[in-house]
């Protein structure tokens, strides 16, 4: 796997590194879905995307994709596979069809062909089935011109191919006033790590900063992927929509107690030995990654919360699933 000197390369190799099976993502939906990756299997998908990308469009440094898709695990993949192919990610904004003078992006990835801006001139249209077993687009029937990323993305290699590497000054994101280079990103999400008082304890992203703790998490071809074994057999799925707690049980206005949030110590550790786990529910893709970047650069495990999950409920996954609320 040739990865590349920049953030996203350094992350993609963490991920295949000794602790490849621990946890790294965790996904909870408001509609009772949860999706577990290890970090080899995370970067399974990721590759697969940069593998497509490549092929399908040439991507490169200077290449735009656009992102048009919601606070969600896929998105992640997506924007890292981006940037393993040397692409600048772009978020929409103030990006409108009818803005001629714009420059238009080569890539769209979205989950709502026929919506989405930029469409029109790009030249890779690509549809993301949100559910996490989508094998295949699971809307309506898509036009000619739109390619079903999740039917697509399982005829690409496990290896990562040929990428171009960024130079430090090469965009990597763009959004709404806000532009960051591949040099940059690590001191934007720093940004970010320091605003909140530190995501995780972690100072880098060294494969020993981070421990072994075993994971299941759904394969890039939709079917549920043990990363610990090779049965391909595994859990996804865990009933946000539950009981929730009583209003005596859990007070929405209080923080977890102490003894529900784990300790961790300098290097991004909990006392269970694995990454730090931090659960986030940001409202924005421009703060998911933002603040994805910074867990993951402290070596730590992201537990994703869709957004308008009510705050109860968060804070029993949070407690369930021993992360530090952010």
């Amino acid at each position: 796997m040739s990865l590349h000197d920049t953030l996203p390369g350094h992350l993609l190799g963490s991920f295949t590194g000794a602790a490849g099976t621990s946890p790294r993502l965790t996904w909870y939906g408001a509609d009772g879905e949860r999706v577990e990756l290890s970090g080899r299997v995370l970067a399974n998908w990721v590759t697969k995307a940069a593998n497509l990308l490549v092929e399908e469009a040439d991507a490169e440094p200077g290449t735009t994709v656009l992102l048009d898709l919601p606070v969600h695990w896929r998105v992640l993949v997506w924007a890292l596979g981006s940037w393993t192919a040397g692409a600048t990610v772009v978020l929409p904004g103030d990006l409108e069809e009818d803005d001629e003078d714009g420059e238009r992006p080569a890539v769209v990835i979205t989950h709502r062909p026929g919506e989405a801006p930029g469409t029109d001139a790009a030249d890779l249209v690509l549809a993301v089935a949100l559910p996490a077993l989508a094998m295949r687009w699971d809307g309506a029937t898509l036009p000619v011109d739109v390619v079903d990323a999740a039917a697509e993305l399982m005829t690409f290699g496990d290896e990562l191919g040929y990428v171009s590497e960024p130079d430090p000054d090469d965009l990597a994101l763009v959004a709404e006033d806000l532009e960051v280079t591949f040099g940059e990103l690590g001191g934007w999400a720093g940004e970010r790590a320091a605003a909140d008082g530190g995501l995780v304890g972690g100072t880098g992203i060294a494969d020993d900063e981070v421990g072994e703790l075993g994971a299941v998490g759904v394969g890039p071809d939709g079917a549920v992927a043990d990363a610990v074994g090779d049965d391909g057999e595994g859990d996804v799925g865990a009933d946000l929509a539950g009981d929730a707690p009583a209003d005596d049980e859990v007070d929405a206005d209080d923080a977890l107690a102490d003894d529900e949030v784990p300790e961790t110590d300098d290097d991004g550790q909990h006392d269970g030995g694995g990454p730090t786990r931090v659960l986030l529910s940001p409202g924005t893709v421009e703060e998911l990654l933002e603040q994805v970047l910074a867990v993951w650069t402290g070596g730590g495990s992201v537990v994703l919360v869709e957004p308008g999950t009510p705050r109860e409920t968060r804070q029993r996954v949070a407690a369930e699933e021993h992360a530090e609320p952010r």
